[in-house]
């Protein structure tokens, strides 16, 4: 573990506080200039903040490898995943205190490159931690295959599948939660997608006891579930058949409301320098290579269309 404070301010400012380079400078100036030469910063309000740096236990060195934070609960732990010297991913919990807990799931593979068919990147991702402690995100196991798990804050492990998930390798499988902080509520509710065999992606949810939720806001080809709420409200994005994004909102009864932001227009021309619109299979690639979610959408939809699709699904 690696603790460290910016000493960027300091090569600035030392020379200002312990020179006469400026005579005059006013002491309580000179006080301001050294606190951020310590690594501290006096925002607008007045207050100090600090900035730690950490890198988990067995994370590698090399471009590509690391420490990847995603999420943090209210008492100050962090959720997320190394990529170590091999470049197998391995999740990490550090307590509020600086202590690490690195943690894989007990059917995750661990081959990382020259994978052959089996395919490389295995290991663990965490991607979002509540206030009870439990920790949400997706393994790959040793031949290939994506799946859910929700870590419980003694250190259990429960697998999620979607029903409808495909059973091949990626970009089939089930993705909770999958690259936002948001994917887990308080009551332990859980959001995210899962791509089907024909390899189209579709949102679930999963109750707190267990139940999953399957659904698609009308007209949608790509369903990508961002944020579930304290009371189970859940909002992303989602393309339709001409590949447009929307916004939606998935009331906690079921009902999907479809929304497109005033102004919204799309570009998938060569004037974008976009050589073709994006198929969903080329958004799952995008993401599995760390890529933006949307990486090629300009924005959606003309100026003040809105609509209620009134869908609800059942579990």
């Amino acid at each position: 573990m690696k603790n460290t404070l910016s000493n960027t301010p300091t090569k600035i400012f030392k020379s200002v506080c312990t020179s006469n380079v400026y005579p005059r400078l006013p002491m309580a100036l000179c006080l301001v200039l050294c606190m951020l030469g310590l690594g501290l910063s006096v925002n607008a309000s007045g207050t100090t903040t600090t900035i730690t740096t950490f890198d988990a236990p067995g994370a590698g060195t090399a471009a590509g490898q690391g420490t990847i934070a995603f999420a943090i609960n209210l008492s100050g732990a962090i959720a997320g995943f190394t990529r170590d010297a091999n470049n197998a991913r391995h999740g990490f919990l550090r307590a509020p205190d600086g202590t690490f807990t690195i943690f894989d799931d007990p059917n995750a593979g661990s081959c990382s490159a020259s994978c052959g068919n089996i395919g490389n990147g295995q290991g663990t991702r965490a991607f979002a931690i509540n206030p009870s402690g439990q920790i949400v995100g997706s393994y790959t196991d040793n031949i290939g295959r994506c799946h859910g798990y929700v870590r419980a804050a003694s250190g259990t492990f429960t697998q999620i599948d979607a029903p409808d998930a495909g059973a091949g390798p990626f970009p089939q499988g089930t993705f909770p939660s999958n690259i936002t902080p948001m994917g887990i509520n308080p009551a332990g509710a859980i959001i995210g997608f899962y791509v089907d065999a024909s390899s189209v992606q579709h949102g679930f949810v999963r109750a707190p006891n267990g139940i999953i939720t399957e659904f698609d806001p009308t007209g949608s080809v790509f369903t990508d579930p961002n944020a579930i709420n304290a009371v189970g409200a859940i909002t992303g994005f989602y393309f339709d058949a001409n590949f447009v994004g929307h916004g939606f909102l998935r009331a906690t009864d079921g009902t999907i409301t479809s929304f497109d932001a005033p102004g919204a227009t799309v570009c998938f021309t060569a004037s974008c320098g976009l050589p073709m619109a994006p198929s969903p299979h080329m958004m799952l690639r995008a993401r599995a290579q760390g890529q933006a979610r949307a990486p090629y959408l300009k924005a959606t939809t003309p100026r003040g269309r809105s609509r209620d699709n009134s869908s609800t699904e059942t579990s």
